[in-house]
């Protein structure tokens, strides 16, 4: 058994849905996950979450910047049913001549189909940048699905609590090592490599070093710190689940359309 797999048979299943269903929700998402949440509470029926993690480079700080160029995308479901949880492999995906960006976002949309929710550290980057190309995505291929409508960000309960790197401690915590960490200029090479002349397969060395040393230590984080929280949800702070798509109810309402 993979230390992956060992780690995922620690969360404690009931103790995590009560904490989606009591955390902050938006009110948009209780007649639908949080609903759905408590229906897996009470009576173990199904709840789908993809834990997800993008790796994007902008021309400033590549963390931050929302005007940014997806190169990685790391996908693990998480199923809970009958009081079980269950982690799926991880998926990684790569930007390289036959995958566009585009094309790695449109991979998103086609696996989380069907999923009630993603699960991401500090969830408002990850869906703001798919969010922002999801007109472009959605333009080219109009068949794909939207995404989940809600959003579950496993970094909000670290906050307040004088735990600073949260992520890097849970990993520690769990024996994972660090979370992975790549240079700037790892990032520079795999993000603009090609234009600056650099030769083809020193820029995909680039981009796979940073799906193996940056994502895949990303999405076994989120996995520790689902852990964690699933753990030790009775004394830390609330989820938050937020809504995806924040304006949609709002104006089918308006229309009539509810």
């Amino acid at each position: 058994m993979s230390t992956l797999t060992k780690l995922a048979t620690k969360v404690q299943a009931k103790e995590l849905l009560a904490g989606l269903y009591l955390g902050t929700t938006s009110s948009s998402l209780k007649l639908g996950f949080k609903a759905k949440a408590l229906r897996a509470l009470m009576n173990g029926e199904p709840l789908d979450i993809m834990s997800l993690d993008l790796e994007t480079f902008g021309p400033g700080d590549p963390r931050t910047h929302p005007d940014c160029f997806p190169m990685v995308v790391g996908l693990q479901t998480y199923h809970i049913e009958d009081y079980k949880f269950r982690a799926g492999p991880p998926e990684q995906h790569i930007l390289e001549r036959k995958v566009t960006a585009i094309d790695l976002l449109r991979i998103v949309h086609q696996r989380c189909k069907g999923f009630d929710a993603t699960l991401e550290h500090f969830s408002r980057y990850d869906i703001g940048v798919l969010r922002s190309f999801e007109p472009i995505v959605r333009g080219k291929y109009p068949e794909l699905p939207r995404l989940p409508l809600a959003m579950i960000d496993i970094m909000q309960p670290f906050r307040g609590l004088g735990i600073s790197a949260s992520q890097e401690h849970v990993c520690m915590h769990y024996s994972l090592g660090e979370k992975g960490k790549v240079s700037g200029d790892i990032w520079n090479d795999a993000a603009t490599g090609e234009q600056r002349g650099l030769p083809y397969h020193e820029v995909i060395r680039s981009r796979e070093r940073i799906r193996d040393e940056r994502n895949r230590t990303c999405l076994a984080a989120n996995l520790a710190q689902t852990v964690f929280i699933s753990n030790n949800m009775r004394t830390l702070n609330k989820l938050t689940v937020r809504e995806v798509y924040p304006n949609e109810q709002k104006i089918a309402e308006l229309l009539g359309e509810n």
